[in-house]
């Protein structure tokens, strides 16, 4: 298995994110909420079925960690100073701003960019 997990520190919490990119500029995390439901008795089925629910949402780590929707708007307003570049490094490669594995060679492409 080849994911990686780091903690960092987000609204005064110590959180532990999947690191989709890591560089030196702008990083892509992947934080997990995971919470416990509790099943219903359901006279059909002999035990109810508690189970764990488990929620993802992305993140950015560029001065500070915060919140990030995987839209096209968000990624450009992101990388503002090189808006023009990433917008034809997308259409050339037929990458998706809503795909996670699109959105990690969005941001490896950007900090390539910065070097």
């Amino acid at each position: 298995n080849s994911r990686k997990f780091m903690p960092f520190n987000f609204n005064g919490e110590n959180r532990i994110f999947e690191v989709l990119t890591y560089t030196q500029n702008t990083d892509l995390l992947k934080g997990f909420d995971i919470r416990f439901v509790e099943g219903r008795a359901n006279p059909l089925v002999s035990a109810p079925v508690n189970k764990y629910v488990v929620n993802s949402r992305y993140f950015v780590r560029k001065d500070g960690v915060f919140k990030f929707k995987l839209k096209k708007k968000k990624i450009l307003s992101l990388f503002k100073d090189e808006k023009e570049n990433i917008i034809q490094f997308v259409k050339q490669n037929n990458l998706s701003y809503k795909k996670e594995n699109d959105v990690a060679q969005i941001f490896l492409y950007y900090n390539r960019l910065k070097k």
